[in-house]
Order: C-alpha cells, then structure tokens, then sequence
C-alpha cells in the first residue's frame, strides 16, 4: 500500500528557476530555466511595503513528500508561488537577486536530499528524525537568505552581489548528484 505524507515549510524567500507543473501559480526549481519578472503577480502587503521599503518579496516552499511501499523514498522539492510573490519594479539586477535566493533553497534541499539518502530505509516510528533534519534545513536555508540580504545590502552591492552568484552556483554543482532529475513536479499554490 503506497501513502503520501507531505510537509510543506514555507519562508518569505527570494527566489530562481522554473518548471511548471499543472498548477500555474506554482514554478518548480529546474535548472534550465529562470525565473521572469512576469513570474512575480502577486500584490504587496501594504504594510510589508511601507515599513520595509522592499522592492520585492518571494515566496518559496521546500516541499518533502515520504511515499512508502515497504521502503521509504523521499522526495524533496523547491517551488516558487507566484500568486504570493511580488515585484514593485521590473529590474534585471532585483530578478537576479531574488533568484539567488530561490537557488538558496534548492542548494539546501540538495544538503537535505543527500542526508535523507544517508539515513538508508527509516521505519514511520523514526519520522522524527526525518522532522529534525527538515527543522535544521529551514534554519540554515534562513539563516543564508538573511546573511545574502546583509552582504549584498539586497543586491545594492555588486561585487557582493557577484561573489554570492558564484558561491551558490559552486554549491549547486558539488551537489549536482542531488539535483531532481524528474521534470514531475507535485508543488501546488494550494490556491483552488
């Protein structure tokens, strides 16, 4: 018998890359493929906006969904909402900081892909370890988007800028085994 058990993290993020699956208000991460400022049709929050004064906001998710058929397979994904992401201006350099952050996200779902791959087949009574490393990724996945704002003054500063698009793309590619090879996306916006 197959089940489906799924969590959904959801962060305020800045975001890359795209597959659309049937949902169109969702994109999930591919490599081949980046994120257009017509992927932005959410509208601000006024109050985000005033007490803020950001130009931009996007919403990810890291998506785990645990199939089980007498063994377990994880499958981790990244998806962009685009009904909840937003962009006060078209700008090549405020895009592509907001795609560093969408590639953030996927750099630590790759982290958390090869540690569920490590953990071999884990019995349901021991999904809270499975709940531990889900907690710690959407920690650092927080930590690093908040650390990308703060060097790169959110993307004002272009050396910074630059030096963050080359250390996540490194990042990418160490962890390239554990990029999804499926184009099959199940990330929904979870708007009907």
């Amino acid at each position: 018998m197959k089940y489906l058990l799924s969590f959904l993290l959801f962060g305020l993020s800045y975001i890359t890359l795209s597959q659309v699956n049937g949902d169109f208000n969702v994109i999930c991460w591919h490599l081949s493929e980046g994120l257009a400022n017509s992927d932005f049709v959410g509208k601000p929050d006024s109050n985000f906006v005033t007490s803020s004064g950001n130009k931009a906001s996007a919403v990810s998710s890291l998506y785990l969904n645990i199939y089980s058929n007498h063994k377990e397979r994880f499958v981790v994904e990244v998806c962009f909402d685009r009904l909840k992401s937003w962009m006060k201006e078209d700008s090549h350099l405020l895009l592509q900081h907001e795609q560093i952050h969408f590639n953030i996200y996927e750099l630590h779902a790759r982290n958390l892909r090869k540690s569920l791959d490590s953990l071999g087949y884990i019995s349901s009574h021991k999904y809270y370890l499975v709940d531990i490393l889900v907690n710690n990724t959407y920690n650092k996945i927080d930590d690093m988007n908040t650390k990308y704002d703060r060097e790169t003054w959110h993307g004002i500063i272009k050396s910074q800028q630059l030096r963050w698009n080359n250390e996540v793309l490194k990042g990418l590619i160490k962890l390239e085994s554990y990029q999804i090879k499926s184009n099959m996306c199940t990330c929904t916006s979870g708007e009907e």
